[in-house]
């Protein structure tokens, strides 16, 4: 939040609507991240003013939404909207099957999860790797569990190298995955 707010703090005359458009989407998501749900909509109506297009202000808009709602079935359905507009973006196909995964409804978090490692795998690309623990638990709910293995195996190699403020949340996220309760 403090990085977001110096930010706006630049002068934004310089930039162009899309680069305000994620000045501002920045500083809502920030505001979001930290419980501001009234500033973080604010923030996020104003960069979608500069850019109506720009699909990542749409998702946050959608979360900011949820945060006041906690209506995950609106929040799959509007993500599925915007997911619609772009069936080619990963972030898009990864915030879906999330918002699947959250409504534990795992035959559609499974959907959009195999397109996501299906496109990892032809692309050779390593994104959203924090994701395989969420990815893992819905493999071994549909009873997958030769792949749930696998993926739960790289979310593991994943952590031990991770150096980020989220180590200590993903080590927790995979305790539970594996019922270490007390060490989660």
């Amino acid at each position: 939040l403090e990085y977001a707010l110096k930010g706006m703090q630049l002068d934004k005359s310089l930039n162009d609507s899309t680069a305000n458009s994620y000045l501002y989407l920045h500083l809502a998501n920030a505001f979001l991240q930290n419980g501001f749900l009234m500033q973080a909509q604010e923030y996020i109506n104003k960069s979608l003013d500069f850019n109506s297009n720009n699909i990542y202000s749409m998702y946050v808009k959608v979360y900011i939404q949820y945060a006041e709602t906690k209506d995950i079935n609106r929040t799959n359905e509007d993500l599925l909207k915007i997911y619609a507009i772009d069936t080619t973006r990963l972030d898009l196909i990864q915030e879906v099957a999330k918002s699947y995964y959250i409504k534990e409804d795992y035959q559609g978090a499974y959907k959009f999860y195999n397109k996501l490692l299906k496109a990892r795998e032809e692309q050779n690309i390593y994104l959203f790797l924090h994701e395989d623990v969420k990815i893992a638990w819905t493999y071994m709910q549909l009873g997958y569990d030769g792949k749930s293995d696998t993926l739960i195996k790289q979310f593991r190699d994943y952590i031990n190298h991770d150096k980020s403020i989220y180590k200590g949340l993903m080590m927790t996220e995979y305790y539970a995955y594996k019922g270490e309760y007390d060490l989660a």
